[in-house]
């Protein structure tokens, strides 16, 4: 997408992603997660905001990809209170951390039509590469990030999931959304 493209994006963003699970019914999960955590740090606020690991994978599946990444919320992609990977990781723990990058990975790759299908061991290994090497992106940006492999925005997965042409794919979305990330401060400033 170039610096054209960039200026069509709108960038209103979702009121709030509510938490699946009603606030009447609280886990002891989620009660010793929001002990661990101060109010006001980022793992507080996304424990807070999201609720316990069960609740937060609903709010996040991929099946709200359509839904969280349309363009119109392009603030709340790049700019908006989902947490950042590192954020989760701390906040939930690691297992939760790579069990939703799994199930992220686990859907793109039934997008793409294979007898060649990557083994659990494969996502494992995958999730933990990304939970170590992108731990400042966002959520959002990464669930963004999937919805634009799908549209073809990284060129073709011929064959099956190529994990090498993903991750690398993965390097130039960053670029992009640094891009985008400066555009929503820069307009926020003008306003």
């Amino acid at each position: 997408m170039d610096n054209k493209d960039l200026n069509n994006l709108n960038s209103s963003a979702p009121q709030k992603v509510q938490p699946s699970v009603p606030s009447g019914s609280v886990s002891s999960d989620l009660e010793a997660l929001k002990q661990r955590w101060p109010a006001n740090s980022a793992e507080g606020l996304c424990v807070r905001r999201y609720g316990d690991r069960e609740s937060f994978l609903k709010n996040f599946n991929p099946g709200r990809q359509n839904e969280l990444c349309h363009p119109r919320y392009v603030d709340f992609i790049f700019c908006g209170v989902a947490p950042e990977l590192g954020v989760v990781e701390r906040a939930y723990g690691r297992p939760c951390l790579e069990s939703w990058l799994m199930i992220q990975l686990a859907d793109l790759q039934e997008y793409f039509p294979s007898q060649e299908r990557l083994t659990t061991q494969q996502l494992e290994q995958a999730a933990g590469l990304i939970a170590n090497q992108f731990p400042l992106m966002k959520i959002s940006e990464f669930m963004y990030f999937l919805q634009r492999v799908k549209a073809g925005h990284y060129g073709h997965f011929y064959g099956r999931l190529d994990l090498i042409h993903l991750t690398a794919a993965l390097q130039d979305f960053q670029a992009f959304s640094a891009r985008c990330t400066r555009r929503i401060q820069n307009e926020r400033r003008l306003r």
